[in-house]
């Protein structure tokens, strides 16, 4: 969540950075005298510079054009925002989802695995029943063979 949050405002300082729009000084048209000396002539010459008529339509226009670049940042950032916190609270909707999901499926396997445990002791202890009954049935058997395989060697001899 941290690395989220940390990657959201690099994005947004870098978007702000990248996007926005340079603040540009603007006033009344002037006239700028400029004057020259020429110590040596003494020769005294100006120069006026006379402001054109479009020149406050077009500040007009660079700034009309600035505001609108100014709200289509702000509107794409609004939505970045929003967009973010929606993603951030889907996802741990969705992670609470699954989280259920995982415990439900944790419970399952620990009752499945419980079950196969108490299996395997009733079978161990089954197998040793069954391995007592059949070691009470040979021990008679095996006698029964070792008479005869006496007998037949008596018998031999």
């Amino acid at each position: 969540m941290k690395i989220k949050i940390f990657n959201f405002l690099m994005s947004f300082l870098a978007t702000v950075g990248l996007l926005a729009v340079p603040i540009k000084a603007t006033g009344s048209p002037k006239v700028i005298t400029q004057t020259n000396i020429n110590l040596e002539k003494m020769q005294y010459s100006s120069v006026a510079i006379a402001p054109r008529t479009t020149q406050f339509s077009q500040q007009k226009l660079a700034k009309q054009t600035d505001e609108s670049a100014s709200s289509l940042i702000e509107v794409f950032i609004t939505f970045t925002t929003i967009g973010f916190i929606l993603g951030c609270i889907f996802q741990y909707m969705e992670y609470k989802r699954d989280r259920l999901k995982w415990r439900d499926e944790i419970i399952l396997e620990m009752e499945t695995l419980e079950k196969i445990r108490l299996l395997e002791i009733e079978n161990s202890e089954k197998i040793q029943k069954m391995t007592f009954e059949i070691d009470q049935k040979i021990t008679p058997q095996k006698e029964k063979q070792i008479e005869i395989l006496e007998r037949i060697w008596k018998m031999k001899s």
